[in-house]
Parts: structure tokens; sequence; C-alpha cells
């Protein structure tokens, strides 16, 4: 999935965060952050990468799709798992899937994608990506699948499958839903509807997830209640007992939406050294909201010692003159 250009700024002040996240897992259990289970929670247009999975133990993966296997078609069978293929080959078949698969071919890959993980966290990474693309290549058929809207929602809603599956299903459905944009809105109401539910999800990062698809969507249609995502935003990131993933993300909707109302807890954040990512994120988003007296603060976070909240203070001070039309003096 491809962004738009804002929404990729956006996230990458939510990498930034997330980047920090891993570091500190990796450092609290001892462990190379590489080799971590990569089922951490993604954020739109995010996905883990092919580095992060394990080859050689994805073709004894514990899940399969049944005694039926011998009837999927060819190019979704060298996808599967427990076929004997190596993980960059199965990941060379998914991308070589063409723009107009058969309905067999359809059937074959949304039963691929609700299949559901074994004991095996090692393989889980790998996994994710080639379930990724897979969406990403039923995304780009010539004619979107009449019901892969309903398998997407079908495979959020469904709680026995793992956080990471769940979230690319929503990640997808936003992007599926850009496609069915002048269809009838029946479908796409469905969509709406399943985003809404998802956002009160903040124990993980879904609730950030389906929070910045409507924001990216409320920008194409005037189907999303503006005030009414304006109100949730707000809430999540005001929210302490969400995640970290959810809060950074309403703190960047916050800030693209205009939502003055969050100015005084990005201060609090921005100065607070007790939670990293939150603070990051708040400082990026003071550059769009922030006044005249932030300028000072941030040129003090920027003169400061703590390397890691640079980038953002850099970033936010420059966009906070742009808006202020103050002269850059050189630093």
């Amino acid at each position: 999935m491809k962004p738009t250009v804002k929404i990729a700024l956006m996230l990458s002040v939510v990498v930034a965060a997330v980047v920090w996240i891993n570091q500190q897992r990796g450092r609290d259990s001892g462990q190379n952050v590489t080799n971590l289970d990569p089922t951490a929670p993604q954020i739109l247009g995010l996905r883990p990468a092919p580095t992060q999975a394990h080859p050689e133990t994805l073709s004894n993966s514990q899940f399969t799709l049944g005694s039926n296997s011998a009837s999927v078609p060819q190019t979704v069978r060298s996808i599967l798992p427990g076929n004997g293929e190596s993980f960059s080959a199965r990941l060379t078949h998914v991308h070589n899937l063409g723009p107009h698969l058969s309905r067999s071919e359809i059937q074959a890959l949304y039963s691929f994608l609700k299949t559901q993980y074994g004991p095996d966290l090692k393989s889980r990474g790998g996994e994710h990506v080639l379930k990724n693309d897979v969406l990403d290549a039923l995304l780009n058929q010539v004619s979107l699948p009449r019901d892969l809207a309903d398998m997407l929602i079908g495979l959020y809603q469904d709680h026995d499958q793992d956080a990471v599956t769940r979230d690319y299903a929503l990640q997808h459905l936003v992007s599926c839903y850009e496609r069915l944009i002048n269809d009838p809105t029946m479908t796409r109401r469905g969509i709406e509807s399943t985003l809404w539910q998802a956002i009160s999800e903040t124990d993980m990062s879904i609730g950030g997830t389906a929070l910045l698809g409507l924001h990216r969507l409320s920008g194409l249609t005037a189907e999303i209640d503006a005030k009414e995502l304006d109100k949730a935003a707000l809430q999540l990131a005001k929210d302490d007992r969400a995640s970290h993933l959810v809060r950074t993300t309403a703190l960047q909707v916050c800030a693209e939406r205009g939502i003055s109302e969050i100015r005084q807890i990005l201060l609090e954040l921005a100065q607070s050294g007790t939670d990293v990512p939150l603070q990051i994120s708040a400082i990026a988003a003071l550059g769009r909201l922030g006044t005249q007296q932030e300028v000072a603060l941030l040129e003090q976070l920027l003169l400061g010692e703590t390397e890691r909240l640079k980038p953002a203070a850099r970033t936010a001070l420059k966009r906070l003159r742009q808006r202020l039309q103050v002269i850059e003096p050189a630093i």
C-alpha cells in the first residue's frame, strides 16, 4: 500500500517511536532486536521486513490448508507453508501473481489468509510478510474481487487470528474503500462501521490503525463524520491507558487535523522524559500545532544532549517557523 505524502510523513514519526520501543524490548530481554518475534503491532503501511523471518523454519510450519490442498491451483500452492520451498521462493511466487487471478486462485488465497499460526514463533514474521503481499496482490486486481471487503472484515473480526493479521486486514480495508469510492454505498458503509468499531481496541495497534485509516478516508469522502473523528482522535491521544502505538498515532492525527485542544498535552509530553515514544510524537506534533511560545522549547531540545529527540525537534522547529514565518537562525 502506498500512503499519501502527508500520511507518509506522519508515519515517519510513528516509525521512530516504534523503533525505540523495539530497541528497548531487545535490550530488556537481552535479545538481538533483529531476532525478536515480529508480531509487534504494525501501523498503516508498515510491515515486518523479510530479514526478520527465519526461512529455515518456514517449511516445517505446523499450519496447512488441510486435505483439500491438492485441488489448490499451482500458482497458489507454491505460496503455501509446508510445500518445501524457501521463504524467498514463496515470496517470489507471491510477487508473480498477476492482475487477472481466477476465482479458484482468489478463493485459495483467501483460505491461506485465514490460516492461523502454529506454536513456532520464529516463522511468524515471514508469514506476515507473505500475507501482507498477498493482500496487496488482491487489491491490485484489475477487477477488485467482489467479496474482498467482506473477507477482510471477517479476518479482522476473527479474534482467533493474531493481532498483526487483524491489523493488516484493517490496513487493506482502507485501500479497498479507496477502490470502491464510486461503488454502492452499502459496501463502503460496512467498511466504515468496521473501522469505527476497531477504534475501541486500544491495547495494541489496532485502534491507531483504524483511526489513521478513517483520517485518511476523511479526505476523500464526506461520509466520514469529521466531528466524531476529531472527538475520537482527541480521546485516544488523552488516554494514558492506551498502547504507545495508539497514542503516538492519535497525537499525529490530532496535529494533522488541527485539533488545538491537544496542545497542552503535547507540551507536557514533549518535556517529559518518562515515555520516549510519546515524547517524540508530541515534539513532532508541535510543528503543526505549536505557537511562538514553543519555538524556544524546540530550540532547547535541539541543542540538548538527548540525541534521539533531535530529528523530531529539528523537523518540528522548521515546520513551526514556516507556519509562523519566523526567520531561522543558524543552529
